[in-house]
Order: C-alpha cells, then sequence, then structure tokens
C-alpha cells in the first residue's frame, strides 16, 4: 500500500506535502480492513480443513475480528469526513469493494472476484490523484495504461490463485500467467517510446514465468505449486508500477522506480522470514 501510495501520486504529479499522510493512512485502513473481512468470510471453511489462522485456531475472539473492521472501515470513513472530504467518496467506493468480495457469497466471489480485486488495485494505484484533483484528473495524468495494466495483472493473477485449493491444468495455467507477463506491455505504447521500460519489462516477465516453464512438463499442477506461483506473481506486482513510473509520457525521474524493487525485495525477505503455514 506504502508504494501504491509513493507511486500513484508520483505519476499523478503530486507534490509532497504532508497532508497526503492522509490518504495513506486511509488506503491502509480499507486494505487491512478487508484482510480481516476476508479472514471472517472464510472462518468456516478455514475451520472445516483445519487451517492455522488466528481465527480458525480459536487463538483470536471472532468478536474482537469484527471489532477490528469496525474500527478501521469505519474509521476510514470518518477520517475522510473529517479531514479529507475529497477523498470521501474513493474511500467507501473501496470499502464496498472489499465488503461486496468478502460477504457477497462463493458465487459472487467466483464469477467476480477477480474483477472486484483488479479494481481495487486500480483505485489504490489513482487513489493520491483522486483526492487531489478528482477521478478525471488523476486518470489523466496517472495514465489509463498504468491504471488499467495494474487492474490487468491483478485480474489474471487472482484468476490463477482460484486455483489454490484444486490445483490447475498446466496449459490453464501457464495461460493465466503469460497473460499476466504480458499486461505491462501496454505501458510500452507512449510517445515517444520509453526505452528503459521496454529494456526491463522483457526480463521482469522472463522472471515471473521462469517457475512455471519449469513446470510445463506437468499435466497439472498441485494447490501447494499453485500457491507457490501465486506467492510469486504478487511479489513481483510492484514492478508493474515502476515501470509505469519510466513510461510515464511525463518522464518522470527514473531513479524513483528502485522504490519497486524495494519493495519487491522487503516482500521477498518477509515472505521467506514468515512462510505460510
Amino acid at each position: 500500500m506504502v508504494w501504491d501510495w509513493v507511486a500513484g501520486a508520483l505519476l499523478a504529479g503530486v507534490a509532497w506535502q504532508a497532508e497526503l499522510l492522509i490518504p495513506l493512512a486511509l488506503m491502509v485502513m480499507i486494505h487491512q480492513g478487508g484482510m480481516i473481512a476476508n479472514d471472517l468470510a472464510d472462518l468456516r471453511e478455514d475451520r472445516a480443513v483445519g487451517r492455522r489462522r488466528p481465527l480458525a485456531d480459536g487463538s483470536l475472539p471472532t468478536a474482537a475480528a469484527w471489532m477490528a473492521l469496525l474500527i478501521l472501515h469505519g474509521g476510514a470513513l470518518a477520517l475522510a469526513a473529517w479531514a479529507v472530504p475529497a477523498a470521501l467518496e474513493i474511500t467507501a467506493g473501496l470499502i464496498a469493494v472489499a465488503l461486496l468480495y468478502d460477504f457477497g457469497g462463493r458465487g459472487l466471489r467466483t464469477l467476480m472476484g477477480p474483477a472486484l480485486l483488479a479494481v481495487a488495485r486500480a483505485g489504490s494505484l489513482l487513489f493520491v490523484g483522486i483526492v487531489h484533483g478528482g477521478a478525471s484528473m488523476a486518470l489523466e495524468r496517472v495514465g489509463l495504461a498504468a491504471a488499467a495494466s495494474y487492474a490487468l495483472y491483478f485480474l489474471f493473477l487472482s484468476r490463477f490463485a482460484s486455483r489454490e485449493e484444486s490445483g490447475v491444468d498446466s496449459r490453464n495455467g501457464i495461460s493465466l500467467l503469460v497473460m499476466a507477463a504480458l499486461v505491462p506491455a501496454v505501458l510500452l505504447f507512449q510517445k515517444p517510446f520509453p526505452i528503459l521500460a521496454g529494456l526491463i519489462w522483457p526480463a521482469l516477465a522472463l522472471w515471473m514465468l521462469l517457475p512455471a516453464w519449469r513446470l510445463r512438463a506437468q499435466r497439472t499442477w498441485s494447490p501447494a505449486q499453485v500457491q507457490a506461483l501465486v506467492r510469486r506473481g504478487l511479489g513481483l506486482a510492484p514492478t508493474v508500477p515502476a515501470l509505469a513510473l519510466l513510461a510515464h509520457p511525463a518522464a518522470l525521474n527514473p531513479a524513483w522506480a528502485i522504490g519497486g524493487v524495494v519493495t519487491v525485495v522487503l516482500v521477498r525477505t518477509l515472505a521467506r522470514r514468515f512462510p505460510p503455514e
């Protein structure tokens, strides 16, 4: 969320000011509330299959999770209304998307879940720009290509992630991962052509797809293999806004893209430090 906030502000051309910390706080509150809502929505299934999550194993009371969700999402709405009224609409919209995804039922999540996640991540990239200039200005300055590439990356990756519990036919899995890896190429359709982004994007795409290529001989991928590939894709997600910075028509300082690399390294470090159980 911090990298989305930084990249979104840079793409929108919003100069640094202390007031930008409020949109950051709102984004974190929305996101963390959505994570809690997801655990609450999956509580029955988690208990049935014996997942070791705080709610499922009883180490955290369910009532405490509901209270935390209320504080985070209710607090985000209250903070936006009080401190940054221009952020109230986008805050309410992203909260609605998160709650619809989590509590809309299995059928809706299966049908629209990836699209809702895609909307949420595009919204996080546009958030600062919307707060400071409205939706039209944010989309114009950030760029449709940047917002669409970020959204579609998560659309294809989350569609692939929906097979985490059952495994997937390798041909279908490779197709979804290839689409996710190809999506940032839309950032290259700029004038003048963004040479640096054009050189870096193929390397990132190959890095993402290398493990899947090694598994190409298998007819099906197990749930554990799908989960590992999903984690790799999520870990590389910060590179999409980084490429958007490199390809931006305003010729932003390319050094800012290093923030995406730093985020990837931090994510990988934390993933090794706290592996999934």
